[in-house]
């Protein structure tokens, strides 16, 4: 295979090297049913090529909505009488859906475009992001899937490029390296996806995320890891130990101020100052966490109730990575702190409704706010998971609501306040 290079500006002005080569994949073989019934056997046939989905176009990752279901009680809670009061207190009848991440096979109709000005017949086509194509491969093939060798490519910074030839000795050796390892990342992708398709289809199509699944998730950072590879290579390359300890030592003054390398996704970004300091503030307004504020002034139960927004949420996969780096930098228990293990960080609870917040408490809407600390401070000795086997998502829940109520209290006292003056 010939090497082939391109060089573009990249958004930051930074030169890109981009490399073309082969890798397999497996497009989809059945049939599909357009919303007015019309059938379109795939993978289509255009010249040598096959067409057709993918094996990662053929499932998705959604948010479904499922009721929220707490643990039941233990024999010898039941028996408990403060046991009962609690959750009489808290254990709010699910009024509102719970989030669930789940992975599930794609509706047929969501693979066309609709063009009502074509003729009858014709008038839905497959999507274009949803398509395409390789050349035939005859081994390796999947029950659902046709195994193909399709052209792609993989872009590296230029200077990581160029380290690869110096290390390798020319252009050509280095390309061979660098498309060697793509290869074999992305076929351990395909091995990857192909696992979490047969897991979809034998739960019947729908299957709500664990870790096990989570971990097959394909890797969307093949140039980077590749790029790190390179650079540890240089490492070697250059007599340095590329696992040797750089962290600042303790006390050693700071001999920068800089703003340092910010990365941004839509809502976050998050800096990392010269002097190896980490910072965040949002760049823009996200569900009642206003733009500009940092991110170390909002409540960590309420970062993690956005980062799994942000996971559920169509295009923000940039910004929940980004708040899940930060959280685990800042505070590297936040998990436990928030409530339960790491499923908390893929869903959300809330409790922003004030009548939810009183019911929640056992109090009624209007209650002094004396009565409702007294009921807070009651219903949290009978509920705190470090004097009793309830989860913490309980006494989580508890805290979100006195939040609440504390909150508008307070705004309704500063109102008073200044109407008075």
């Amino acid at each position: 295979m010939p090497a082939h290079a391109r060089y573009t500006d990249a958004e930051l002005n930074t030169l890109r090297t981009t490399l073309k080569f082969t890798r397999p994949d497996l497009l989809y073989t059945g049939t599909l049913f357009a919303p007015d019934g019309t059938p379109f056997t795939l993978p289509r046939n255009e010249g040598r090529k096959k067409v057709g989905p993918t094996i990662l176009d053929m499932i998705e990752r959604v948010m479904v909505e499922q009721p929220l279901q707490l643990p039941a009680p233990s024999k010898a809670a039941r028996q408990s009488a403060s046991h009962q009061v609690a959750v009489k207190s808290v254990a709010v009848p699910p009024k509102k859906p719970q989030p669930v991440l789940t992975w599930r096979i794609r509706p047929s109709d969501s693979f066309f475009d609709f063009d009502a000005e074509a003729p009858a017949g014709q008038r839905y086509t497959l999507k274009s992001s949803l398509v395409s194509g390789g050349e035939l491969v005859t081994t390796g093939a999947h029950a659902d899937f046709l195994r193909v060798d399709k052209l792609t490519t993989i872009s590296l910074n230029e200077v990581a490029f160029k380290l690869a030839i110096g290390i390798m000795g020319s252009i050509e050796q280095a390309h061979e390296w660098i498309t060697g390892l793509a290869r074999d990342a992305w076929a351990d992708d395909l091995t990857r996806s192909a696992a979490l398709y047969d897991a979809i289809r034998a739960a019947g199509g729908s299957v709500p995320e664990t870790p096990e699944l989570r971990s097959l998730r394909p890797i969307s950072s093949v140039s980077g890891d590749i790029e790190h590879v390179i650079l540890r290579q240089a490492c070697t390359w250059l007599g340095v130990d590329p696992d040797m300890d750089c962290s600042r030592k303790r006390g050693r003054p700071r001999t920068s101020t800089d703003a340092g390398t910010t990365e941004a996704g839509k809502f976050i970004a998050v800096t990392i100052s010269r002097a190896g300091e980490l910072s965040a503030r949002m760049v823009k307004e996200y569900r009642g966490i206003p733009s500009d504020i940092e991110l170390v002034a909002v409540p960590l139960l309420m970062l993690v109730e956005m980062l799994g927004a942000l996971r559920g949420d169509h295009g923000t996969e940039r910004d929940a990575d980004l708040l899940e780096a930060y959280l685990d930098a800042t505070a590297p228990d936040w998990r436990n702190a928030a409530g339960a293990g790491p499923q908390v960080a893929e869903a959300s609870f809330t409790a922003t409704a004030e009548a939810d917040a009183y019911e929640i408490l056992g109090v009624a809407p209007g209650t002094p706010f004396e009565e409702v600390t007294k009921a807070y401070r009651a219903t949290m000795q009978r509920i705190h998971p470090d004097t009793t086997n309830l989860p913490r998502y309980l006494s989580a829940l508890v805290a979100a609501a006195y939040r609440k109520i504390k909150g508008d209290h307070n705004a309704q006292s500063a109102g008073s306040a200044q109407e008075e003056v």
